[in-house]
């Protein structure tokens, strides 16, 4: 989110604070829990909006696609 500016970022190159979501929750999704399709590093602020879902599930999947498209394949 910071990198790409978005949601009121604070400060874009952020090495501080940072933590790990899991975009579909572990209870939801506990298979998932380690999938790296399902993982995204957010710093604190990013990772609060995500969990209340202001930053949606749909968005954070599509930045994980965006930025690795070799790995995941193209963005559907």
């Amino acid at each position: 989110m910071c990198l790409h500016n978005l949601y009121n970022t604070q400060m874009q190159y952020n090495f501080t604070d940072l933590e790990v979501h899991h975009i579909e929750p572990i209870a939801n999704a506990w298979d998932k829990r380690l999938e790296d399709d399902n993982l995204i590093s957010l710093c604190r602020y990013h990772h609060e909006l995500a969990e209340k879902g202001t930053i949606p599930a749909k968005e954070l999947k599509n930045i994980i696609l965006e930025s690795t498209p070799q790995v995941f394949g193209e963005k559907t």
